[in-house]
Formats: C-alpha cells, sequence, structure tokens
C-alpha cells in the first residue's frame, strides 16, 4: 500500500516589503509549528520514504526541518517547480513517477494547490488546508505509484498545529 502525506508549509513572512513570493521565509510562528507537526509524525512513528517540496524557501524551509527532526537526509530532498503553482494534474504526475519501491511519501507545498490535489486524490471536498497542516492519504488496493489517480486515495489523517496548542 501507498502512503503519501500532503503538508502545507509553515507559516511565512509577509513583512518584507517587495521580497519575491519564491523568497518568503517563515515567520517565528511557522518555525514553532513546523517542529511540532515533525515531532507529532514522529510519536505516531510515520516516517518518509522520500521528501518532495516546492523548491520556495517557506517550503523548503519546512520540509528541512521535517527531515532534521524525522532523521531523513537533508540532501535527498527532491525540489519540483511544479509544486509552486503546478496543476494539479501536474503533481499527479510528479507522484506517479516515483520510484515503486518507495511507500512513504511526504509533498510539501502551498495553497490552494495542495488542497485542490487532496480533493482530486480523495473525490472528497476539503477544507482549505491550514499553513503547516498534515493531510494522510492511502491508497489501500495500489502497488505502484503508476496507479494513483484521481479519487483512488483515502484521507485517513489531519492534523494542523492549533490541534497540540
Amino acid at each position: 500500500m501507498k502512503k503519501l502525506y500532503l503538508i502545507r508549509h509553515a507559516k511565512s513572512d509577509w513583512s518584507i516589503p517587495g521580497l519575491n513570493d519564491m523568497d518568503r521565509p517563515l515567520n517565528n510562528r511557522g518555525n514553532k509549528d513546523a517542529p511540532l507537526m515533525a515531532r507529532w509524525l514522529k510519536s505516531e512513528d510515520i516516517y518518509p520514504d522520500l521528501i518532495v517540496s516546492s523548491p520556495a524557501h517557506r517550503a523548503l524551509s519546512t520540509a528541512r526541518i521535517f527531515a532534521e527532526i524525522l532523521k531523513y537526509p537533508e540532501h535527498n530532498i527532491r525540489t519540483d517547480l511544479l509544486i509552486y503553482g503546478g496543476s494539479g494534474a501536474e503533481m499527479l504526475e510528479i507522484i506517479r513517477k516515483t520510484n515503486d519501491k518507495l511507500h512513504t511519501v511526504f509533498l510539501f507545498g502551498h495553497n490552494p494547490e495542495i488542497t485542490g490535489l487532496a480533493e482530486d486524490l480523495t473525490g472528497k471536498t476539503m477544507e482549505s488546508m491550514s499553513t503547516c497542516a498534515i493531510l494522510g492519504i492511502e491508497f489501500p488496493r495500489i502497488e505502484s505509484w503508476r496507479d494513483v489517480k484521481n479519487r483512488s486515495g483515502v484521507k485517513v489523517l489531519y492534523k494542523y498545529p492549533r490541534m497540540f496548542k
């Protein structure tokens, strides 16, 4: 069975006028929420076989925090520009190209695309994912990532930082 964890980047800093959107860093809350959520995954014994992230600074920073806490080698984090503003179909292709030896994938991205991808994969309408939220999807009858398609997944968890405060 394949498992996908969609993770929206942690809260970012909007205080720097004129900063390119790709370069926005995490703010103080984001730097607290990311380790909180990564530690929750660790407490549930949920670890990635692969981390894929948007190359935007806020998403990649979130992915790196998770990687450090979950003992995932930072140099193995893959980035893909299609996660930053790509369509649901383009993000689905990223997932479908995953090596079948890998069973658990973490994908770090942005709204509205990441919520849209969750809706596509589960066939369910969802609330907009909050910053640093984790949405887990299992594909119970799928052994190859190539077979993942819209409406083939089941939402198994949804957690966000305010649940733990």
